[in-house]
């Protein structure tokens, strides 16, 4: 029976260890990605819910009272071809059709609100662009838990863009713009900036749009 190692053993023996020592920081660096990986992707599911939970408000504050049919707003700047139609006393545009029901403008000039936030006298959001400007913060992990610390701002812009388009061809092609339009348009954009607050970098940025058509008052039989 052998009571020591060979010399070649001992070699491979070293080598072994060797590789094992420095196969160890790779394995934490892979280890440190794949956490951060998973926080981020946490922090763009955030923003994605963020987005869609903004997109189930009213267009605008004059939609958020408590009427069942929520109408067409008149705007100051948009496209001309989306007023109504074929002058101020009518109720409906071009492609509205005819009907007590159906979308249409209110009897009164009623304009989009100018003011992109939430107003005096709201007490919590009601629509979009009550979110312009809000800053939330999600914080992954708390530095008195551990070492490795990560945490995400999520801020909100919700403005006008351009709506001009050939609307009276049969084939309409639209590109949405990212730039505030003065005034108020039919298109309101909703952003959602994802930040990490280490680094300073944009993770992503979610863009959703939203127009002023109005909603229907859908009918239905009682039986």
């Amino acid at each position: 029976m052998r009571k020591a190692a060979t010399l070649i053993e001992l070699i491979f023996t070293i080598i072994i260890i060797g590789l094992a020592m420095v196969s160890i920081p790779v394995v934490l660096s892979q280890a440190t990605k794949s956490s951060e990986f998973s926080l981020n992707q946490e922090a763009l599911l955030a923003g994605a819910t963020k987005i869609g939970n903004i997109l189930t408000y009213e267009w605008d504050e004059k939609n958020s009272g408590t009427q069942i049919i929520k109408y067409v707003l008149d705007v100051t700047n948009g496209d001309s071809e989306l007023n109504r139609y074929p002058d101020i006393n009518s109720s409906r545009r071009i492609g509205h059709f005819k009907g007590q029901y159906r979308r249409s403008f209110d009897t009164n000039q009623t304009f989009a609100t100018l003011l992109l936030a939430e107003e005096a006298t709201d007490t919590v959001p009601n629509d979009i662009d009550d979110f312009n400007n809000k800053i939330s913060t999600l914080t992954a992990i708390s530095q008195a838990d551990s070492d490795y610390v990560k945490d995400f701002t999520l801020k909100t812009k919700v403005v006008y863009i351009n709506d001009d388009a050939n609307y009276t061809n049969n084939s309409i092609s639209f590109d949405f713009s990212t730039t505030q339009k003065s005034g108020s348009t039919n298109i309101k954009m909703i952003e959602v900036t994802i930040t990490d607050n280490q680094t300073g970098e944009i993770i992503a940025v979610f863009r959703s749009y939203a127009s002023n058509i109005g909603t229907t008052n859908l009918l239905s039989r009682t039986f």
